[in-house]
């Protein structure tokens, strides 16, 4: 059994990094000795060397996992206020996170921004930084949206399981009927990149006929994500099939004004021959469509089998638009 000391030294020393200054400057804020570092080196435990190194990486969980709550939230609360917020700011708020007792929107809000500089390098981080900054966000609106963001992250990590469950957590609360709608439209995309595209045709148009009162571009991009999904299932589609995709997207181009429907029209456009192919389907016109149908797919194969699930992956997988 180890001193009181030594085990909350232990708990320190639980940091990821290893780092041992880190270590040694967050013991040191909650009055912990060096002295108390010989009791777990002598039982084998932990070594402070270059960096802190535990025996076996299950000793550490351990010695995280034994501590109370109230003692890990002091010790990231000290390893928080030993960390530069200049050289490792997500480091940091991931610390100052894990201290919070309660909703603290200037936390939340630092995570949001730490969020914002893991997204560049992809994976599960920005997504885990959003979770726990919509935790700890007292206002409704706010946290619906950081949850909706944290999903859409997952989402584009390839995390389906918890980009649906951010999904469901988010509709226990009040969305505004934005909010509904790009709840709609991720749970449509995830649906998608999950392989099942018969369901994901009918959810995408129904985010698109929400999206058309509410955000014009978002919904123009659901629908030529609707269309795609619709071209992928086939046969399968059932309800979404093509044919009443693009009867719906030809009936939203018809409603819209000029002026708003040149504006979306470029900027498609502008985005790949794809997305032109796709426009010109919408518009029913199979002159157009038709030579840009073949050149897109004379692209996708020209590369022998390996590019051929290029046209699956065509701007990720249809990523959604940031709001």
């Amino acid at each position: 059994m180890l001193p009181e000391p030594s085990r909350r030294l232990l708990l320190a020393a639980a940091e990821p990094y290893g780092d041992l200054l880190l270590v040694w400057r967050a013991a040191g804020r909650l009055g912990i000795p060096v002295a108390a570092a010989a009791p777990a080196v002598d039982a084998g435990l932990v070594e402070f060397g270059a960096r802190v190194r535990f025996r076996h990486p299950l000793l550490r969980s351990a010695s995280y996992r034994a501590a109370s709550v109230a003692d890990r939230q002091a010790m990231h609360g000290a390893l928080a206020g030993a960390t530069d917020p200049q050289t490792a700011p997500e480091r940091r708020a991931w610390h100052r996170a894990q201290a919070a007792t309660g909703p603290d929107e200037e936390v939340a809000a630092e995570l949001e921004r730490s969020a914002c500089r893991a997204q560049a390098r992809g994976g599960l981080a920005a997504a885990a930084f959003l979770k726990r900054s919509a935790l700890l966000t007292a206002d409704p609106a706010r946290q619906a949206d950081r949850t909706l963001a944290a999903a859409q992250a997952s989402l584009e990590a390839g995390a389906f399981g918890t980009a649906l469950e951010l999904l469901a957590a988010a509709g226990t609360g009040p969305l505004n009927e934005l909010q509904s709608a790009r709840a709609d439209l991720l749970r449509g995309q995830v649906v998608f990149a999950s392989g099942l595209g018969s369901e994901a045709p009918p959810l995408l148009l129904k985010a698109a006929k929400r999206l058309e009162s509410l955000d014009l571009s978002l919904a123009r991009e659901t629908y030529l994500g609707a269309w795609m999904a619709a071209l992928f299932a086939g046969r399968l589609a059932g309800a979404g099939d093509m044919a009443e995709v693009c009867r719906a997207a030809r009936a939203a181009a018809t409603a819209l004004n000029a002026e708003a429907d040149a504006v979306c029209e470029a900027t498609v456009s502008r985005a790949a021959p794809f997305t032109a192919m796709m426009l010109a389907s919408f518009r029913g016109n199979p002159t157009e469509a038709a030579p840009l149908i073949e050149g897109t797919i004379a692209a996708a194969t020209a590369g022998g089998p390996g590019h051929r699930g290029s046209l699956r992956a065509v701007d990720g997988r249809h990523r959604l638009q940031r709001s």
